[in-house]
């Protein structure tokens, strides 16, 4: 396959089937929302209280030795990858959202557009993207990297990764063989909540 530069998608009022995504919500602490999640999904927790008081349906994920620490959360994040991916055999790519994200409605339309047009991964947030200078909300773009926040990857790519747990999201961005797209104005936006992740 070639290098996808850019791909277009229409958004529809109807949202289009999105047999071949799964999603996973990650948390902590917080109670995440997830009545707008259109795909199959879970949710993880990497808190062995939440877990043991099964606070919203949560999958536990034991993240050892790095519990308390900042490797937590890419210890997290790979666990739970993992087990969407078991959980649901027939899905192609994972989408990863934190508790503390806000997504636009078209996020998951996005998804399934850049996994379709042959991406390794997608990342919702472009950091040089905005509507106001005239940048087309319909467009992704290629990157080098997926940072993590609002994120998918799939399944055939991330079988093939050689994790690093500490500094995840600095190991995607330096995997720079990925074909990854962005939308040109960002899907997701951090909230940065107390006891998120």
């Amino acid at each position: 396959m070639g290098l996808v530069y850019y791909t277009r998608w229409v958004v529809k009022a109807a949202r289009p089937a999105m047999a071949d995504i799964c999603a996973v919500i990650i948390t902590h602490a917080t109670a995440p929302v997830t009545s707008w999640v259109p795909v199959p999904f879970i949710v993880t927790t990497d808190n062995p209280r939440v877990a043991d008081r099964g606070l919203w349906g949560a999958t536990y994920v034991d993240v050892g030795d790095f519990a308390g620490t900042e490797l937590a959360i890419g210890a997290h994040i790979h666990g739970a990858i993992n087990t969407a991916f078991t959980l649901f055999p027939k899905c192609t790519a994972v989408s990863v959202i934190e508790d503390d994200i806000s997504v636009s409605d078209d996020y998951f339309t996005a998804v399934q557009t850049a996994m379709t047009a042959g991406a390794d991964c997608f990342t919702g947030i472009n950091d040089r993207g905005a509507i106001p200078r005239g940048w087309d909300p319909a467009m992704l773009r290629p990157v080098t990297h997926s940072i993590g926040i609002g994120m998918a990857i799939q399944r055939r790519r991330w079988t093939g990764l050689l994790w690093g747990v500490g500094l995840w999201d600095n190991f995607l961005r330096a995997t720079s063989d990925m074909v990854c797209l962005t939308p040109e104005v960002s899907r997701c936006r951090h909230k940065m909540r107390r006891d998120s992740m």
